[in-house]
């Protein structure tokens, strides 16, 4: 419920904003129908399972959960804080850059960290959750802010959200690493684009 009170509070913002953020908001807005569905259903394990990331869901051919295991989250604290550091990062990227890098970022860095995780975590475990996707804005984020040599203030909310992300037990830090470093090299790649 936290993460809807996220959303309705960032399209607040002016409308121009808003629909220049769109990309964001339609990733959090999506990542929490997705878990308000999972928790309501009543088997949300046998979901998480099912459409989580693991080595047996491809191997079994199921490439799908490539795409959707960043949407499922394994609690809500884990999507509160998801979402929270995605509509951050996200909107920073996306007004610096534009809707479609916002997208390329978060998919390619979900995708790729997720695939970098696997071997750390075994054949059965799952991997779900935003986090590969919201480090890798992160790192974009990072790389973007060195080159402009700008405030303090994106380093500070990237340390604090670091921090929260090795913390939690269970969370999958070979993907937050993975996602980071995907984030930076790709903003530091691609410097000074803009409108994608």
């Amino acid at each position: 419920m936290a993460a809807v009170l996220l959303v309705i509070a960032i399209a607040m913002l002016t409308s121009e904003v808003a629909w220049r953020a769109r990309g964001t908001l339609g990733l959090v807005g999506l990542a929490t129908l997705v878990h308000m569905y999972i928790t309501s259903s009543g088997s949300e394990y046998a979901l998480i399972v099912s459409f989580g990331l693991s080595l047996r869901s491809l191997e079994e051919g199921r490439y799908y959960t490539l795409l959707l295991h960043p949407f499922i989250h394994a609690n809500t604290l884990h999507l509160f804080f998801n979402m929270a550091a995605l509509a951050l990062f996200g909107i920073i990227v996306e007004l610096q850059r534009g809707t479609w890098f916002l997208l390329m970022i978060f998919f390619m860095t979900s995708i790729l960290s997720g695939l970098a995780s696997l071997p750390f975590i075994g054949w059965n475990a799952v991997t779900v959750g935003a986090s590969g996707g919201v480090f890798g804005l992160m790192g974009c984020s990072l790389a973007e802010d060195s080159a402009r040599r700008s405030s303090k203030f994106i380093e500070l909310a990237a340390a604090v959200f670091l921090a929260v992300g090795f913390w939690f037990i269970g969370a999958n830090i070979v993907a937050h690493l993975a996602g980071l470093l995907l984030g930076l090299v790709a903003g530091s790649a691609s410097k000074g684009e803009k409108g994608w």
